[in-house]
């Protein structure tokens, strides 16, 4: 195997780090990296194996600002490329206007997932939430020949070469889709058809944006979604329904949220089996109360506070 630096990306995390969500299995990497000749553990590669895998995943650079979660990480897109009996990887950043403004700043300036949005340390942000780094983390598709990562809180769509994970910028189509926080990560393909079924949220009515984009990249449709309040969405499935929204209106369960709630229904479902399990002569513990052995007292002090 042969194996070259590209780049390494400024950090400001500490060399002896404890968090438990940055060491171990989840240590994060700053180097970019281009290895060829991979070498082939176990079998051998079909020579008629040609294509490439994608990955997205969260990558910290700096310290976060309070509470730190998983997702807070910047994007990261690893590749695996097949062809000839052969396999090659490599590794970028996804170039976000978030990272960027970071790097200048060698530090954090906007809080994640478990922190308040008015402890950001800028004004601005992405995500339906409010003042929150668009990490462009989430997701991965190709779509027109092109890879598209996206963030699951809403953001910009950015584009990047499936074949040598070049920058490609942002995707102009998303910035026409009348959505006021933009993109939300797991957009559908239709393999049948090549388009691409989009959507976006946030806590504003009509709450939800759904759109399509044709096979050449091209926004060709976009309609508001009413809905009874704010939801919290982080996948979809689309049905044929959907792909006709003048036929048939979209609908969404009863579940109303906020980006910044819980859900209560969600959270009573989950009380609720602990104590089916205990009355069932178990002692109700979930494999992640047995891991986290205040959850069950948290979730129910959650769900009397409303």
């Amino acid at each position: 195997m042969r194996a070259t630096v590209v780049h390494i990306v400024s950090s400001t995390l500490p060399p002896n780090d404890v968090h438990p969500y940055r060491t171990g299995a989840w240590t994060p990497n700053h180097r970019e990296w281009d290895a060829t000749d991979l070498d082939v553990v176990e079998g051998a590669i079909p020579d008629d194996l040609a294509g490439v895998y994608l990955r997205n995943t969260e990558n910290p650079v700096h310290d976060s600002i309070g509470l730190y979660h998983p997702f807070d990480g910047d994007g990261m897109v690893h590749q695996i490329a097949f062809a000839n009996g052969a396999a090659t990887y490599c590794n970028r950043f996804v170039q976000t206007d978030g990272l960027r403004a970071e790097q200048d700043a060698a530090q954090a300036l906007w809080t994640g997932l478990f922190d308040r949005p008015e402890n950001s340390k800028r004004g601005d942000g992405w995500g339906a939430r409010g003042r929150m780094k668009d990490a462009s983390s989430t997701d991965i598709v190709v779509h027109n020949g092109v890879a598209l990562t996206t963030f699951y809180q809403c953001g910009d769509v950015y584009q990047l070469d499936p074949c040598t994970l070049a920058d490609l910028g942002k995707a102009s189509w998303a910035e026409k889709f009348p959505s006021p926080t933009g993109i939300s990560a797991h957009p559908k393909l239709d393999e049948r058809t090549g388009e691409l079924l989009v959507f976006g949220y946030g806590t504003e009515a009509p709450y939800m944006q759904y759109g399509v984009v044709n096979p050449e990249g091209q926004l060709v449709h976009a309609i508001e979604v009413p809905l009874p309040g704010p939801r919290l969405p982080h996948d979809m499935a689309f049905t044929e329904k959907l792909r006709h929204p003048q036929r048939h209106a979209p609908v969404l369960g009863p579940c109303s949220v906020g980006p910044r709630r819980l859900c209560a229904e969600v959270l009573s479902g989950y009380t609720d089996t602990i104590r089916r399990g205990a009355a069932a002569g178990g002692d109700g513990r979930h494999p992640l109360v047995r891991s986290r052995p205040n959850l069950r007292v948290a979730l129910d002090q959650r769900l009397r506070r409303g």
